[in-house]
Parts: structure tokens; C-alpha cells; sequence
């Protein structure tokens, strides 16, 4: 079973006893003093797949799309992404104002994961949303809050570079069959062009 979540340094003490709590200590310190060693891990909603069909049709849709049985939850347009989303509304209007602002936030997303994906390709990113349009600037920081944590990155490192190209972001943490069965990441060097910025699950400050 893949890990559900990531190791913090405050565990060590829990399996290493007081070496373990040296050691945490000691990557601290050298945080500190070089926090370009710092990895990264990103978190991001909502969660989307994206990729292409046996048929070669590109598909955006979330994670409860995907995965639906009463439903076509794989949509092959932005109009179509709008209609499933709203079809969900119908069975719930209270939340329909929710809906709708999900729904005018991911729509757009999909040219530009289109784009992303070279015609020949063929299987599924799995990832959560960064950001879906360009972060605001803090400070010479791009800085976005896509889930619980907000993450702060410098404009001109190589990532705040990639950033600035950017329409919008993913994280992607697997990949996933057509039946939904979670595969490992290929290769992200098949995405090609700037406005979706699409990276692993970890990445090494630079």
C-alpha cells in the first residue's frame, strides 16, 4: 500500500530514540545554513486526471469524474467539463453557487493541459491542482494556497521561472490506467510547451 502520508523529522525520536532526535536536530541546522537542499513536498485540490483515451482524445476532468459509474465523467471539451460539474448541481442545489465557481475555475485549465499533452500519447496524470491562473507576487515570491498549506516561491529561482510562464499548475503523483489502476510516473518529459506547469511530488529547492 503507497504511504499516506510523509515522515516528519519528529518522528525519528519515536524510532531512533535519542539518536534519532540528534539526527532531526542536524538536518535542521543544515537547513539553516543551506536551505537550497530543501525537497519540497506539494499538496493541491482539487484532484484531476488528465491525459489521452485509446482513441487519442484528451480528457481533463477530477478525480470523482474519472472514477464515475452513472455518469460520463470524462469529459473531451471545456463545455463539457462545465456540464458534468454542473450535472452535479441539479442533484444537489444548495451547493449549486459552489459548483458553479468550481466549475468557472477548472474549465478554463483544460486548453492548456490540452496543450500539454502530445498527440501521440496515450494513459493518465494523476495530480492535484497548484494554482489556475498565475499566483499573485509577495515580495519577489510567487505564492499560492491551493490546499492547507501556502507555499511561497522565489521568482527567480528555475521553478519561479517556470512559474512566470505559466497559466496554471499541477502536481502530479502517479500515473493511471484506463480502469483506474494506479501506475507508476513515466516520464514528465512528455509534456511539452509553458502554460500548464506540471511537476513530481517532490521537487529540490534551486
Amino acid at each position: 500500500m503507497e504511504k499516506a502520508r510523509i515522515d516528519h523529522a519528529e518522528d525519528l525520536i519515536f524510532w531512533e530514540g535519542s539518536r534519532g532526535a540528534l539526527r532531526a536536530v542536524s538536518q535542521i541546522e543544515s537547513l539553516a545554513k543551506n536551505p537550497k537542499n530543501l525537497t519540497i513536498k506539494w499538496d493541491g485540490a482539487p484532484a484531476v486526471v488528465f491525459g489521452r483515451n485509446p482513441n487519442g482524445e484528451f480528457i481533463f476532468t477530477d478525480k470523482h469524474g474519472f472514477h464515475a459509474k452513472t455518469y460520463d465523467g470524462r469529459p473531451t471539451n471545456p463545455d463539457d467539463l462545465k456540464g458534468m460539474i454542473g450535472s452535479r448541481a441539479e442533484k444537489n442545489p444548495a451547493k449549486a453557487d459552489s459548483y458553479e465557481r468550481y466549475a468557472s475555475k477548472l474549465a478554463p485549465v483544460f486548453t492548456f493541459a490540452e496543450k500539454a499533452i502530445p498527440n501521440k500519447f496515450q494513459g493518465y496524470y494523476n495530480g492535484d491542482m497548484l494554482y489556475f491562473e498565475s499566483p499573485q507576487v509577495r515580495e519577489n515570491r510567487f505564492v499560492f494556497k491551493p490546499n492547507v498549506v501556502e507555499y511561497s516561491v522565489d521568482t527567480t529561482s528555475d521553478l519561479g521561472k517556470r512559474i512566470a510562464k505559466s497559466k496554471a499548475g499541477v502536481v502530479v503523483h502517479n500515473m493511471m490506467s484506463e480502469q483506474g489502476r494506479i501506475l507508476p510516473i513515466d516520464d514528465l518529459k512528455t509534456i511539452q510547451g509553458n502554460q500548464f506547469l506540471v511537476i513530481p511530488p517532490t521537487t529540490v529547492n534551486k
